[in-house]
């Protein structure tokens, strides 16, 4: 049978009392890993106290009173009581701890699968992007290829070109001089103004 509160405070002292207490359905729920194998420690080495007791004082009762079961009354019904409790208790932490470490695998289980499916959704989106770049570059060098070996691709090509690119650059930007060709072209539309007012002057001199 499984022993209640008040049969175990009867039996137990108040330090084998808090080991019961914590078995009970309303505390172990809140024991931790570590709590919980201290626990089952302290209820096995409770548990084989009592019921090793309970054979010696069977076999000192047997001797004593010449009965073969060795019974003799209170003092050996309590040891096996206080045996079977701790034995059930037992149970409870070692139930308790059982069902800790599966969830403890389910949630690493499905944490992992998780990942795995994170990092097989990223590597899809790394082999379509590489997949589409590649595709795209083939498709450009394919364009120029076509280009390059049409005919008359170069000649239409010099046909569009100016036929003299220095020819259309004034000179001093042509010899690198570091004025642009707007301020060449500025500076020789001001010495044939100033030639021509000096013709002009001339002029009505001769006059």
């Amino acid at each position: 049978m499984a022993y209640n509160r008040a049969q175990a405070r009867r039996l137990c002292t108040d330090a084998e009392y808090s080991v019961f207490l914590a078995s009970t359905a309303d505390q172990i729920g809140a024991l931790s890993e570590k709590a919980l194998v201290a626990h089952i420690k302290r209820s096995r080495t409770l548990r084989d106290k009592f019921n090793d007791l309970y054979r010696r004082q069977t076999e000192a009762s047997r001797l004593a009173t010449g009965k073969k079961r060795g019974e003799s009354g209170v003092a050996n019904e309590r040891t096996a009581a206080k045996g079977k409790l701790f034995a059930e208790a037992l149970m409870r932490f070692e139930a308790q701890l059982e069902r800790m470490k599966a969830r403890e695998a389910r949630a690493q289980a499905g944490a992992e699968r998780a990942a795995a499916k994170q990092a097989t959704r990223r590597g899809t989106r790394l082999a379509s992007g590489g997949a589409a770049s590649a595709l795209l570059a083939g498709a450009k060098a394919g364009a120029k290829s076509a280009a390059t070996k049409a005919p008359g691709a170069k000649r239409n090509v010099k046909a569009t070109e100016p036929r003299s690119a220095k020819s259309a650059l004034p000179k001093a930007q042509v010899k690198g001089n570091p004025i642009s060709g707007v301020v060449a072209v500025r500076g020789k539309v001001a010495v044939a103004n100033r030639r021509a007012s000096t013709a002009r002057t001339a002029a009505k001199r001769g006059r």
